[in-house]
């Protein structure tokens, strides 16, 4: 018997199902995922940051360099 033509009890079909249900009803990761999100945010504003002041400070640098002796 094919898959696509297996009946409700077919067992296979019911773990699929109770792992689907369980995994849709469980929330013991959903801290991770905030977590994950919360880092994720962190770094997109760091980057954007450093972009923004990066050719500033390299500029301080190398004026900083051509006054020196």
């Amino acid at each position: 018997m094919s898959q696509q033509n297996a009946p409700d009890n077919y067992p296979r079909r019911n773990i699929v199902k109770q792992f689907a249900m369980r995994f849709v009803r469980d929330e013991q990761g959903q801290d991770l995922i905030e977590y994950g999100l919360l880092i994720g945010i962190i770094t997109v504003g760091a980057i954007a940051a450093i972009i923004a002041i990066g050719p500033k400070v390299a500029n301080y640098f190398s004026t900083l360099d051509s006054n020196l002796p």
